[in-house]
């Protein structure tokens, strides 16, 4: 019967899935062909994606379960740790290649968002580590990186809101005195607060504190401006769970109305330096 499918554990043989799970990831760190890699990390995302309807069918969910059990652990937290690092470390790293590290780390953090976050080891500890470290990457190459993949991942995995405060309080504390208000959601009137610690806590709708860095302002605005105008699908994934949260797009729009506030002052100062022209 054509309308009848194929068991995937009749596919792929359960003995051959669990030798799998111990396979080495350094193995796949030692390759030097960085395009290649990247084009087997893409075609595991890819394929993934294509029997995920299969996947949900009851038949199949003793093989759902293996093949996140393959994927869990600190395999792709060390494959994508490998590929992310050599955009701080190499110097003379061709655009190319940069371009194929960026696609890996893609496909692993679209992998790794089909899994539970507690599922796999320290994945959100790195991401985290990325996104503070990016202050020490030359603004040339910083230019050239896309961390909408990163914020996505961590919106799938529940951390929309303490993205959106992340972002928000950070472009917030920049124009902080420039908009000629005091905005108490963000910023604190002590002097503490004008320290600028290096790490932000965020406590959104009940849940646990989460430590996530204090970015740069241009970082910030950088990564903001691609999750709300981008059409790469992680940015609209980022979009969408921002939009549905009602704190989340809160903590976006007050940091985005304090920065127009402080541009319209700005223009408003240029206008009353011009000279006056008297009209006979």
């Amino acid at each position: 019967d054509n309308n009848t499918s194929t068991p995937l554990l009749d596919v792929v043989p359960e003995d051959d899935s669990k030798r799998l799970k111990h396979t080495n990831a350094s193995l796949f760190k030692e390759a030097n062909n960085v395009a290649l890699m990247a084009t087997i990390a893409e075609s595991v995302s890819i394929l993934w994606d294509s029997i995920k309807n299969e996947l949900s069918k009851s038949q199949n969910e003793t093989f759902n379960e293996l093949l996140k059990e393959i994927f869990s652990g600190n395999v792709l937290t060390e494959v994508y740790d490998h590929f992310a690092s050599k955009f701080e470390n190499e110097e003379d790293f061709e655009d190319s290649k940069l371009g194929d590290c960026f696609r890996a780390c893609v496909a692993i953090l679209h992998c790794a968002g089909k899994l539970d976050e507690p599922n796999i080891e320290g994945l959100r500890t790195q991401i985290v580590k990325n996104l503070a470290s990016l202050k020490s990457i030359p603004e040339e190459k910083r230019s050239k990186m896309n961390f909408s993949p990163s914020v996505s991942l961590l919106c799938v995995w529940g951390m929309t809101e303490n993205v959106a405060y992340c972002l928000g309080s950070s472009i917030a504390l920049y124009f902080e005195g420039e908009s000629g208000e005091q905005d108490v959601e963000f910023c604190q009137q002590s002097n503490e607060s004008k320290k600028r610690k290096s790490l932000v806590k965020v406590k959104a709708s009940g849940k646990s504190t989460q430590l996530l860095p204090q970015l740069d302002m241009d970082v910030c605005l950088t990564i903001l401006g691609r999750i709300l105008k981008g059409s790469f699908s992680a940015s609209v994934s980022a979009r969408e769970s921002i939009l549905r949260s009602e704190t989340a797009y809160s903590a976006i729009e007050n940091a985005l109305r304090k920065a127009q506030i402080a541009a319209e002052n700005i223009l408003k100062a240029r206008v009353s330096l011009q000279p006056k022209v008297d009209v006979d």
